[in-house]
């Protein structure tokens, strides 16, 4: 489906981008900076290609969710690797120790959690998809920006401003999605480890959401 295929464009493009941080000098980062906004735009429509084509299921959902993680971790952490966030600690302590260490961290959580899922439906299909909030859609462009910006070596103040930013929308982020979503881990969790049932329908705070994608 194209939206899939939009999905998976966004996994794809990590290789060359990868490559091209790696290689370093103007001329690659700029072409890794654009093909970073590709991938990041993807994220928009293969959201909006499957409300169009009413192509939206489960599998979809997740399978952005993954994409999204795949695309930011290697390259956040390759930019850093590159020494592209320097001079940034002037404005953020340690930087961009704090920063990447927030954001990774939030994105380990939701790749766990993407596998939870997986294992709390196949022991119960009826349980429902919980569907990112409003503030983790917005948490993604966020962070996104802060590597855009810094393969393009524009100012470290706004590149600090930026990590700023996005740091503070993970970590509320991660607090709602964990509010709207905590039964993902309360039971998939011990059905990894071995442990646990779904009998009974699982407990849900709020109303089930429907599959759909993070934008």
């Amino acid at each position: 489906m194209i939206p899939n295929l939009l999905t998976a464009t966004r996994i794809l493009l990590v290789a060359p981008i990868l490559v091209c941080i790696s290689r370093g000098g103007d001329r690659f980062l700029s072409v890794a900076a654009g093909l970073f906004a590709v991938a990041v735009f993807t994220d928009f429509l293969d959201g909006q290609a499957a409300r169009r084509l009413n192509q939206e299921s489960t599998f979809g959902a997740l399978f952005d969710l993954a994409a999204d993680r795949l695309l930011m971790t290697p390259t956040l952490l390759m930019t850093a690797f590159a020494g592209l966030f320097a001079g940034t600690e002037r404005f953020l302590p340690a930087s961009p120790i704090p920063y990447v260490a927030i954001v990774v961290f939030a994105d380990l959580t939701t790749v766990t959690g993407i596998y939870s899922f997986v294992r709390l439906r196949r022991a119960d299909p009826d349980v429902p998809f919980p569907s990112p909030p409003l503030i983790a859609k917005a948490t993604y462009p966020a962070q996104g920006a802060v590597v855009f910006v810094a393969l393009l070596s524009m100012a470290t103040g706004l590149v600090a401003a930026l990590m700023y930013l996005a740091a503070a929308m993970t970590a509320v982020a991660f607090v709602v999605y964990l509010r709207k979503g905590g039964y993902v881990f309360t039971q998939g969790l011990p059905l990894l480890a071995g442990r646990g049932s779904t009998t009974n329908a699982t407990t849900i705070p709020g109303d089930a959401d429907q599959p759909t994608r993070s934008v």
